[in-house]
């Protein structure tokens, strides 16, 4: 059993470790694209600054109303997040905090620059950044397996 409990313990470090770089090439990337404003690297998708002044896919709302819910829905989030870390659900752990950085860093833009910073132009479609793949991974995890593997554990 004790063995158990460290390989659990091992597995959580490994995962915050993973999350934290994630967060740090997201705020890195941030922090260059913004410095170089005229900078752009075309590599699979063309990588440049674009400014985010309102939620997901550039959708236009006021800045003191995406910063109230950001900072209720952080909280149910963290709620979430720890009540599937003391259970020792590794799945739902990682998934919550996969959209807790991403949300995280783009508040972080919020708070700094009034707006978000992203950088990967994906054609036809929008322009977004690591934290918003970070959200967007984590909520289509936590969906996939409620809609899909929910009952898969019971037979």
């Amino acid at each position: 059993m004790p063995h158990q409990v460290f390989m659990a313990e091992k597995k959580f470090y490994l995962v915050n470790i993973f999350i934290l770089a994630l967060f740090l090439l997201d705020r890195f990337f941030k922090f260059y694209f913004f410095s170089y404003p005229s900078a752009q690297w075309d590599f699979i998708f063309s990588w440049r600054l674009s400014k985010n002044f309102g939620i997901a896919f550039n959708l236009p709302v006021p800045l003191p109303v995406i910063i109230l819910a950001t900072i209720i829905i952080f909280i149910i989030l963290i709620s979430l997040y720890l009540t599937f870390f003391k259970a020792g659900n590794f799945f739902y752990t990682f998934s919550f905090a996969l959209i807790i950085a991403g949300a995280f860093s783009n508040l972080l833009d919020r708070l700094y620059h009034r707006f978000v910073v992203d950088y990967i132009d994906v054609p036809y479609f929008t322009v977004l950044n690591l934290a918003d793949l970070m959200i967007s991974t984590g909520v289509a995890m936590i969906f996939f397996k409620e809609i899909f593997f929910k009952n898969y554990n019971k037979r």
